[in-house]
């Protein structure tokens, strides 16, 4: 029974431990790996703890597996992982001082909590539902990836009614003597309480990134919707004004022949080619493509870019026009958010059929590596909770259309290259 609840006590240390690790630390590796790290140096160290029966050394103990878990499993500097592993070690030394010693003179009297097996696990149990409570209050201030501290604040009443009930009924025990199976079933249930109280905060977790997810995903269909829109409108536009300019340059051509004067045909002559340099009309044959591939133009002007576009073979008409805006947009909009910042200032845009595949391809000037997490592309965006979904639409579009997409970075040449692959549909 000892060895049992030993057990289970040093899993919620465990727990606890990578709960504000993996909140104030990027994860190098998958979950389930670091979850296996974390693991395996808390096995360590369970097995140390009941070799050495010595509070100083134990604690040294907890504060270095601490360190090298950190430095093992998250992208973390050596100074932040001996910082936070310290802090750790005090949290976890203050709480259990405070409830066994506290409980120890104030409450049993004579009584000693540590020949007491009972006693001595319920203060256990309650000292570490106040570390549990002292590591979420500690992220309220530390986390990066926090959405509602008051919220937050609310649930963490559950642990803290729970210490207070069974401080209560620890009390109740010494005075009244509860016989050894009251005791049983008392810790029994702290136990199974305590982990329900864990796997609560795990949903609670688990459903607060789902809904930020959610909460992006339409975001991003509200701008995709937004942007369609937007280009119906300018589509109506571009044909009125294509019509207009066709009238226009007969009129201009119709004056020129009538007219018996050079000054008058240098004039028009100017205007004609004027108006032609002036036409925002493309040639893909695709009107949403020629629309996207204007707006970019544009705005690579406006910002000192060079913006090469190299459309012959391909014009991506298999795409619905949702779709096709979703994967331009954000493939152009994160080339040109890179591309501004750099020293070279380049992007070259190519849509292209080649052995049976129909390829986009965008290489873009970028100074700055790419922060990849676990295998994916990372928003370098300071408001990651509102950005970074942007790779993540233009994968579901690939995927939508059974396509395969890779990226790459150029570290000599600072260059970011985006490649997607979809089977010819003609």
């Amino acid at each position: 029974m000892n060895i049992l609840f030993s057990i289970i006590f040093y899993l919620i240390e465990f727990y606890i431990a990578f709960d504000i690790f993996s909140q104030l630390f990027e994860e190098r590796f998958k979950r389930a790996y670091t979850l296996l790290t974390g693991l395996s140096v808390y096995t360590v160290a369970f097995l140390f703890f009941n070799l050495v029966e010595n509070a100083y050394v134990n604690l040294i103990v907890f504060c270095v597996i601490n360190i090298l878990y950190i430095l093992f499993a998250f992208k973390s500097n050596v100074f932040k992982a001996i910082l936070f592993s310290a802090y750790l070690m005090f949290l976890i030394m203050a709480t259990e001082v405070l409830v066994i010693k506290g409980i120890s003179s104030d409450l049993t009297g004579n009584l000693s909590i540590e020949e007491n097996n009972m006693l001595y696990f319920a203060t256990s149990f309650i000292s570490k539902l106040l570390y549990f409570i002292c590591g979420k209050l500690s992220l309220l201030f530390f986390s990066r990836n926090i959405i509602s501290k008051s919220s937050d604040l609310f649930l963490l009443l559950l642990p803290a009614v729970s210490a207070v009930q069974y401080t209560i009924f620890v009390v109740l025990s010494v005075h009244y003597k509860f016989t050894v199976l009251y005791n049983c079933l008392l810790l029994i249930c702290a136990v199974v309480n305590i982990i329900a109280i864990i796997l609560t905060f795990i949903f609670y977790n688990k459903t607060t990134e789902e809904f930020k997810e959610l909460y992006k995903a339409k975001n991003e269909a509200d701008r995709v919707a937004a942007d369609l829109a937007y280009y119906e409108i300018l589509n109506e536009q571009n044909e009125t004004l294509k019509s207009f300019i066709h009238d226009e340059k007969n009129h201009l051509l119709t004056i020129k022949s009538i007219a018996d004067n050079d000054e008058v045909s240098r004039y028009i002559d100017s205007i004609y080619e004027d108006i032609k340099f002036h036409s925002i009309f493309g040639n893909t044959k695709n009107k949403y493509l020629d629309l996207l591939i204007n707006k970019y133009n544009s705005i690579c002007k406006t910002n000192g870019i060079y913006f090469q576009v190299n459309i012959h073979t391909a014009n991506l008409s298999f795409m619905v026009p949702s779709d096709l805006i979703t994967i331009i947009s954000n493939i152009l909009d994160n080339a040109t958010e890179a591309a501004i910042n750099s020293q070279e200032k380049v992007i070259v845009f190519s849509i292209n059929t080649a052995n049976g595949f129909d390829f986009i391809d965008c290489i873009n000037s970028c100074d700055q590596k790419p922060n990849v997490t676990k295998d994916i592309l990372q928003t370098l965006k300071p408001d990651k909770e509102k950005h970074g979904l942007g790779i993540k639409s233009i994968k579901q579009v690939t995927r939508k259309y059974k396509g395969e997409f890779n990226w790459s970075y150029n570290e000599n040449k600072k260059e970011f290259r985006v490649c997607i692959a979809f089977k010819n549909k003609n």
